[in-house]
C-alpha cells in the first residue's frame, strides 16, 4: 500500500529516531510518517495509540528547536481494524530545525535524501539559515575588520565616482556603526574566496600545463587577473585579406568575461570552497559554488530570469558598468553560440553551477572575407542595407533576409528602425 520515499516514512513503533525523521522532513520538503507498518510495508497496527500520540506530542515539544508544533499534525487512523498514527510534517519556515540535546550542529540537524535521513553539513546548515531568515551572507558582519580597498578605490576613481565611508555604507560594505560586512570583505584586498584556474593538455584532467590561484585580492582584481591568465592560452589565429588582418579567436572574449562575471556575482560565499575554471583543448569549463536559488530552473535562466544570491554585490558590479542588466549573462553567452553546431552545456545541483562552452568552429576563408566586406561597407556608409547583403553574398532578397537574421543572432549586426526605414549597424 505504501512505499518509503523522499516524502514518506514507515515505522513499526515510536522510537528514538522519530524526532530525527520529523526534523529531516521539516528541513527538506516535508513528508508523512506512518507508525504501525513494518519494513516490508505490512500493516501491523499500534497498541495504545492514544497514549503513543501523547508521547509523540511531548517528544516533539521537548526535543526539537525551534518550535515545530505548528508544522506538524498528529492523527490516529484506523486501517483494516488496526490503529496507526499518521504524522504529517510541513517544510519549515524557521530552518534549520534541530535536536535540543545536540544543538545546531551536524549531530543535531538532519535532511531527507531519498528514503533515508542524513546529517546536514556545516555549509548546508548555513545555507538554511540564510534562506529562511532572509539575512543575506553579504549583510553579515565580517570576521576580519582589518580591510583595505586599494583595488576597489581604483575602480571608483577610474569612473570619477567618489569613494568614502558614506558611499561604503550606502552600498552595504559597511554598517552604520562603521563595521565592515561580508560584502566589504568580498570586495576588499583581503578577499579570502579563491578562484582556481588550470590549463590542461588534452580534454581531461590527467596532465595540466599551468595553473593559477587567485586569493587575497578583491573580486575585481580576480576578474582582471583571471581574464589575463585565460587570454594567454587562447589562440587567436589571423589571416590577411586584402589589406586587412582578420582575427579568429578560438573563444568569444565576451563569453569568457560573462562566465567570469557570473561566477563572481552569483557564487555562494557562505561555502568555504573555490570557483574552478578549467581550460581544455576543446572547451572551457567553469564550476561555481552554489546552485540555482528562488525556484529557478536552467530553462528559466536561459530566458533571462534572474534571482540574486548576492543582490548588493550584483548592484555594485552594475554600478561600475561591468554588467548591463540583471539576468542577461547566460542569454548573452548562448547568443554567441546561436550559429554554432556545438552549444554550451549547463548543469546544476543544490550546491554548484556548471557551464562548459566549446571552442568556436572556424569560419571558412570565404565567410571571413564576406564579413570583412560588410565591415568595410559599414565603415564607409555607417549603415548596412539589405541590398548590401545581397551584393556581398550574391543572393536573392529572401536569402539575404535569412542571412541578416543569422548575422544578428551571432552578434555581428543590429537592426535599427522599422518598416521601410530598416537598416543595420555593426555591433
Amino acid at each position: 500500500m505504501y512505499k518509503e520515499s523522499q516524502n514518506l516514512e514507515l515505522k513499526r513503533e515510536v522510537n528514538s529516531n522519530l524526532c530525527k525523521e520529523i526534523i529531516a522532513f521539516a528541513n527538506t520538503d516535508g513528508g508523512t510518517i506512518y507508525i504501525g507498518y513494518d519494513d516490508e510495508a505490512n500493516l501491523i497496527g499500534i497498541k495504545n495509540a492514544k497514549e503513543e500520540l501523547d508521547r509523540i506530542s511531548n517528544l516533539i515539544s521537548d526535543s526539537i528547536e525551534p518550535n515545530i508544533v505548528f508544522n506538524v499534525s498528529l492523527d490516529i487512523v484506523e486501517e483494516f481494524d488496526k490503529e496507526i498514527i499518521v504524522i504529517k510534517v510541513l517544510k519549515g519556515t524557521q530552518r534549520p530545525y534541530y535536536l535540543k540535546s545536540k544543538g545546531m550542529t551536524s549531530e543535531g540537524v538532519f535532511l531527507r535524501l531519498g528514503a533515508t535521513n542524513r546529517k546536514a553539513t556545516r555549509d548546508e546548515i548555513a545555507k538554511m539559515i540564510i534562506d529562511d531568515t532572509g539575512v543575506k551572507f553579504e549583510d553579515n558582519i565580517s570576521k576580519n575588520q582589518k580591510l583595505t580597498f586599494t583595488s576597489l578605490r581604483k575602480e571608483f576613481e577610474e569612473r570619477n565616482i567618489q569613494f568614502d565611508k558614506t558611499k561604503m555604507k550606502n552600498l552595504g560594505m559597511m554598517t552604520n556603526d562603521g563595521l565592515y560586512t561580508n560584502l566589504g570583505l568580498i570586495v576588499s584586498d583581503q578577499n579570502i574566496y579563491p578562484i582556481k584556474l588550470a590549463i590542461y593538455k588534452g580534454n581531461d584532467k590527467v596532465e595540466f600545463l599551468d595553473k593559477k590561484e587567485l586569493e587575497n585580492m578583491s573580486v575585481f582584481e580576480q576578474l582582471h587577473e583571471a581574464e589575463r591568465f585565460m587570454n594567454l592560452f587562447i589562440r587567436v589565429p589571423a589571416k590577411i585579406v586584402g589589406m586587412k588582418r582578420i582575427e579568429s579567436p578560438e573563444y568569444n572574449l565576451e563569453v569568457i568575461r560573462e562566465s567570469l562575471l557570473n561566477s563572481i556575482i552569483h557564487r555562494d560565499y557562505s561555502v568555504d570552497a573555490s570557483t574552478l575554471i578549467s581550460i581544455y583543448e576543446d572547451s572551457i569549463e567553469v564550476v561555481n559554488i552554489g546552485g540555482l536559488i528562488g525556484g529557478l530552473t536552467i530553462e528559466a535562466i536561459k530566458k533571462g530570469t534572474s534571482a540574486n544570491r548576492n543582490p548588493k554585490l550584483a548592484s555594485l558590479f552594475h554600478r561600475l558598468e561591468y554588467v548591463d542588466a540583471y539576468g542577461s549573462g547566460i542569454p548573452r553567452i548562448l547568443a554567441k553560440y546561436q550559429a554554432q553546431n556545438h552549444k554550451p552545456l549547463i548543469e546544476t545541483d543544490e550546491n554548484s553551477f556548471f557551464i562548459r562552452f566549446p571552442k568556436l568552429e572556424k569560419k571558412s576563408e570565404k565567410e571571413n572575407e564576406q564579413i570583412q566586406l560588410i565591415k568595410e561597407i559599414y565603415s564607409k556608409n555607417k549603415k548596412i542595407l539589405r541590398e548590401d547583403i545581397e551584393e556581398v553574398y550574391n543572393c536573392s532578397k529572401v536569402t539575404a533576409s535569412r542571412k541578416i537574421k543569422s548575422l544578428i543572432e551571432i552578434g555581428i549586426l543590429v537592426r535599427v528602425g522599422n518598416g521601410r526605414n530598416i537598416y543595420y549597424e555593426m555591433k
